[in-house]
């Protein structure tokens, strides 16, 4: 526990992390927690900036070809690894192929082809069409440039002790307790202003809160929504909120034998109270969605409405589907607050139409393992953060191809909607894709692949003293190098 002292002889940060990473290899990073850690460690082709624009970083410069499908990114020269080694061509192209042959990447590498180096400052990726948010795609946690031979001396080492080339140093990982890292005093945009973060790994939320109102840790992000007007209320602290663009929704297993049936699907979307769930789960602190896209992608069909709450047309489908007195089910979650109050106000919405569920409860790591990985689950509702706000962020989660080379962990196969996402995805007419969407939301309330519920508003706190901090950016990743102390 650091002893509070004046804020101008402060370089040290203190930093509640909801959740401990599951690695620190950027291409391997599945959940929010753990592309946070990433990406101040790694660097990136490009950045966004403080400005929410997105700018240049390891590619000086960059030019797409006449068929849109090419990029060339002309690097900057001298750019140091943690190391000490030369960031080379080799390095960017061995790092772009690495991302986009793993499956946690896919949620931004799926239209991307390959990468190969031109000359020694000079390397080109290749995409598979045309496609508009390529470069917001490059600047997410996910695209980290890595040491190519510190990685292949020890892929399995490199998970822990990572070589990158961004604003901090990885020091060192205590499990369940605290990550450090240092700022990179020959960081190419010079050495951070704060020299040390101590990341704290606190999943417990209460925890998070009394520990920033004591002066134990100076940043948090996920205040729960019960804490918000006391935080906001300390003189010491800045409750920072803004709306989320991550997408809270029930996801099911389409291939579980109970769900695989529509009509269930169907009957679970007409019982579902959206404003009681709000309510009750994140204290109206959220905005119902209809939609399986976020409100803030491009694409977003704004008049679209999906299923209505309707007990008597719920149960009339359970009973279509062969459950008149109703069925047993699990819903998997994990022990976070947010996700279990979910659970359990779902739990009781369910038994309404005679859906008996038990929750099977479990730590975050475990939890991110059953259902992104194993895909060992019939219900759950993970909130996904959307990588770039497009409405093509729907892609890696449900198109069939995503099954295998993706994060489709719903586990849906559909040619219809495979269709309208490879068209909407490739189309340069922005009319048509906005139409493509719209169709896609239809569909949607046809099959119920997936019942969205809503947009959470969200808030960071930190003490009165830090500055930097911009709470709704084009893209999830914090970067701490922009904080500072005043």
């Amino acid at each position: 526990v650091h002893t509070p002292i004046f804020a101008k002889e402060r370089t040290d940060l203190n930093f509640g992390l909801y959740g401990e990473p599951t690695t620190l290899d950027p291409h391997d990073a599945g959940d929010d927690c753990t592309r946070t850690l990433v990406y101040q460690i790694h660097d990136y082709l490009l950045r966004e900036q403080q400005d929410k624009t997105l700018g240049s970083a390891l590619a000086e410069s960059w030019e797409f070809s006449d068929s849109g499908t090419e990029i060339t990114f002309y690097l900057r020269e001298d750019v140091k690894f943690h190391n000490g080694d030369i960031v080379s061509a080799e390095d960017v192209a061995f790092s772009l192929n690495k991302a986009i042959a793993s499956s946690f990447s896919s949620r931004v590498t799926s239209a991307m082809d390959s990468a190969e180096v031109i000359d020694e400052n000079k390397v080109v990726l290749k995409l598979k069409y045309p496609f508009g948010p390529a470069l917001q795609c490059l600047a997410t946690a996910n695209m980290g440039i890595l040491n190519k031979n510190a990685y292949e001396a020890d892929p399995e080492y490199y998970k822990r002790n990572p070589i990158g080339c961004g604003p901090y140093v990885f020091v060192e990982w205590k499990s369940g307790e605290e990550i450090r890292l240092k700022a990179f005093e020959d960081y190419y945009k010079g050495p951070a202003p704060i020299k040390d973060i101590l990341v704290r790994i606190q999943p417990d939320p209460n925890t998070r809160v009394v520990s920033l109102e004591k002066g134990e840790t100076d940043f948090t992000i996920i205040v729960p929504v019960e804490d918000r007007a006391h935080i906001d209320k300390n003189p010491n602290l800045v409750l920072y909120p803004y709306e989320g663009t991550a997408v809270t929704c029930i996801r099911f297993n389409n291939k579980d034998e109970v769900f695989s049936d529509k009509r269930v699907r169907q009957a679970i979307a007409h019982c579902i109270d959206k404003e009681a769930l709000i309510l009750g789960a994140e204290d109206g602190y959220a905005v119902p969605l209809e939609t399986p896209m976020t409100k803030a992608a491009f694409g977003w069909p704004a008049d679209f409405k999906n299923r209505e709450y309707d007990l008597d047309k719920a149960k009339a489908l359970l009973a279509e589907a062969g459950y008149p007195d109703g069925l047993k089910a699990t819903i998997t979650t994990s022990e976070l607050e947010d996700y279990r109050k979910r659970a359990e106000i779902l739990q009781d919405q369910f038994k309404a139409i005679g859906v008996e569920a038990e929750i099977d409860s479990l730590e975050w790591g475990a939890y991110i393992d059953r259902t992104l990985t194993q895909r060992d689950y019939q219900i759950t509702s993970l909130n996904m953060t959307v990588p770039y706000l497009d409405a093509d962020h729907i892609y890696e989660l449900f198109h069939s191809e995503m099954i295998t080379k993706g994060r489709n962990f719903v586990l849906v196969e559909n040619e219809e909607l495979d269709d309208l996402l490879d068209r909407a995805r490739a189309s340069i007419d922005q009319e048509e894709r906005k139409e493509l969407y719209a169709q896609i939301a239809e569909l949607w309330k046809e099959e119920v692949i997936t019942i969205p519920l809503y947009v959470s508003a969200m808030a960071e706190a930190a003490h009165k003293d830090l500055k930097g901090i911009v709470p709704d950016r084009i893209i999830t990743e914090y970067n701490l190098s922009y904080f500072y102390w005043e």
